[in-house]
């Protein structure tokens, strides 16, 4: 008698891979590994070069930071915590801020870590930063003592000290910069962190070992390793498997699966990471902004966020994250309608409608559903999309070339609030700021904006701030030079027993130098 095969499904062909791999690890090493000392994080790419100044991808700065570290640091409901700048007071006038650096620190090199450091470092990241426009505000920087250093804005800039808090403004040794060379620094990066590179290894590894004379207290972990899964499935079989400890941007569909795991954690803190599709307002066929609306109308925002990211994501009805300062949703009318979108390509003379995005595979979230749902949207309104796929190095070369040169239509990429104000995420959209100043990358010009601009950096009146941020959305929402789509989540996942880490809103892992694993 013959017996009946039967199937196996995804989910138990994954436990038995897993089980698989942990008895074939104790077969080669004779016992299970015990990393108490290490901490080993699966992330979603490869550090693009180790030096926070030019380096790009937001949750890289998690690693980046343990080197580096940023003046200030910010909560995930956006306060100020002093770090390396320890106190600050603004000028009468608001336009200059007196910052009272930390004393008795140094780098890792022996040099002394004081207020012309923070100077050097400012004018670097002002230099090559893809956020310089964070500081673009700046006028002058004087050092008025070892510990004391003085800046000056064009104008009273009421988030100033909370941009300090944007984890790309770091401090490094300037004996070292000197030494190894400003285009050669991220080979030996020296900096006041709780760890040290020890090396980068592209595409395989990060290694880091303890700062044991470091100013905050000798870490925890005597080392961190960070390596590349860009495939979402090894990297949670990653951690299953216990090759990793801790992974980011785990895919809200197996979020509730690792939680019910009893040696796993999942988190989901704040997130200020927007995804928007860049529409290059320069070229045909987006210079019509009835085309851009018509877009907007075709794609169904809730649906996206509903059936791709099982609610966990949060549809955009502003540019900025829900919840930022200055944050309001009154001015979205465009709900999903595709007789609208129809109508308004009709009108616009463009029901023929075709053009490229281009987009890197892997660096948001479950991006490739979101554009593959963007295509079946648009294609009901007679819009053709073909998604080009490129390497986000790549693609951000390419992003950074003006406007002339800039072959780029549309772009899907995320952005953030940097700051815990939505002055961060609209500030990119004045005419200053198009690439490669700054990253407005629909290369939109709107002179009310422009003016409303300068009105809310410059005021110190909260009230008259609010309702000048609120008519710059209303314009945004009007013009569109973007089409914002969803708030992306955070997705953290790690083993039980690793303790003391902190989560940022901004896509990364605090300082880990009271980072553990229990017993």
């Amino acid at each position: 008698m013959k017996r009946k095969r039967r199937g196996v499904t995804q989910t138990q062909m994954r436990r038995l891979v897993v089980a698989l791999a942990g008895v074939l690890l104790l077969v080669v090493v004779g016992t299970a590994p015990a990393s108490k000392d290490t901490l080993i994080v699966g992330m979603p790419t490869d550090i693009p070069i180790f030096d926070t100044h030019k380096a790009t991808g937001l949750h890289n700065g998690g690693i980046l930071n343990q080197v580096s570290e940023p003046l200030v640091r910010l909560t995930s409901d956006g306060k100020v915590v002093p770090w390396l700048v320890e106190s600050w007071e603004p000028s009468k006038d608001g336009r200059t801020w007196t910052l009272h650096t930390r004393k008795n620190v140094k780098f890792t090199d022996g040099t002394p870590f004081n207020a012309e450091a923070v100077r050097v470092n400012l004018e670097r990241f002002r230099k090559h930063s893809i956020g310089k426009a964070t500081l673009a505000m700046v006028k002058t920087m004087e050092v008025a003592g070892e510990h004391v250093l003085k800046i000056t804005t064009e104008a009273p800039f009421a988030p100033f000290i909370n941009s300090l808090g944007y984890h790309w403004i770091v401090v490094y040794s300037p004996t070292q910069i000197q030494k190894v060379g400003d285009d050669n620094l991220h080979t030996a990066p020296v900096g006041t962190g709780p760890f040290k590179l020890v090396y980068h290894k592209r595409g395989q590894e990060v290694r880091l070992e303890a700062n044991e004379q470091y100013w905050g207290g000798k870490p925890k972990l005597r080392a961190i390793v960070s390596r590349p899964y860009p495939d979402q499935s090894a990297r949670m079989l990653a951690l299953e498997s216990g090759d990793v400890d801790l992974i980011f941007h785990v895919p809200p569909q197996e979020a509730a699966r690792l939680a019910r795991i009893p040696t796993l954690h999942v988190s989901t803190p704040p997130s200020a990471r927007v995804i928007w599709l860049y529409l290059n307002t320069q070229k045909d066929p987006f210079k019509d902004k009835r085309v851009r609306q018509a877009l907007y109308y075709a794609i169904d925002r809730e649906a996206i966020v509903k059936n791709i990211f099982a609610g966990t994501a949060k549809a955009l009805h502003s540019p900025g994250p829900v919840g930022s300062n200055g944050y309001t949703d009154q001015y979205d009318r465009y709900g999903y309608n595709p007789d609208k979108a129809r109508a308004l390509l009709r009108e616009a003379g463009a029901s023929n409608l075709a053009f490229s995005a281009h987009h890197s595979p892997g660096r948001y979230l479950l991006s490739d559903q979101v554009l593959e749902a963007v295509q079946g949207y648009f294609k009901q309104v007679g819009v053709i999309m073909k998604v080009v796929d490129v390497e986000f190095g790549t693609l951000s070369q390419m992003g950074a070339l003006p406007v002339e040169k800039n072959v780029l239509q549309a772009t899907l990429f995320g952005w953030r609030s940097v700051n815990g104000d939505i002055d961060s995420s609209l500030q990119d959209f004045g005419s200053a700021f198009w690439r490669p100043k700054g990253n407005n990358l629909s290369f939109w010009k709107n002179d009310e904006f422009d003016r409303l601009l300068t009105v809310e950096q410059g005021t110190l009146d909260a009230k008259k701030r609010v309702e000048t941020l609120h008519r710059m959305q209303e314009i945004l929402m009007d013009e569109l030079p973007a089409l914002w789509l969803y708030g992306e989540p955070q997705i953290w996942a790690a083993k039980r027993t690793l303790k003391g880490v902190e989560w940022n809103s901004l896509e990364s892992i605090q300082s880990l130098h009271a980072a553990y694993f229990e017993d």
